[in-house]
């Protein structure tokens, strides 16, 4: 009984590490930031995002997402 249960505890804290190590690993800054969100309308709005350094002008409405402008680094 013991040694099931240090087995499992055992598992549990692996588990664990591997999953701290992973997000430690990629690192806390994601590939796409939201700088600003503006809402035009109850079904419009305008995004500025952060792509891999490239900041773009987005658009959209319910069911289309689109690229309005690229601005640059």
């Amino acid at each position: 009984m013991w040694l099931q249960l240090l087995t499992l505890l055992t598992l549990i804290a692996l588990t664990g590490l591997t999953l701290w190590l992973r997000r430690r690993l990629e690192g806390d800054e994601a590939p796409l930031r939201v700088l600003a969100h503006r809402r035009l309308d109850a079904q419009h709005a305008l995004w500025l995002v952060e792509v891999d350094g490239h900041r773009l002008l987005l658009g959209g409405g319910r069911a289309q997402l689109s690229l309005l402008k690229e601005l640059g680094e």
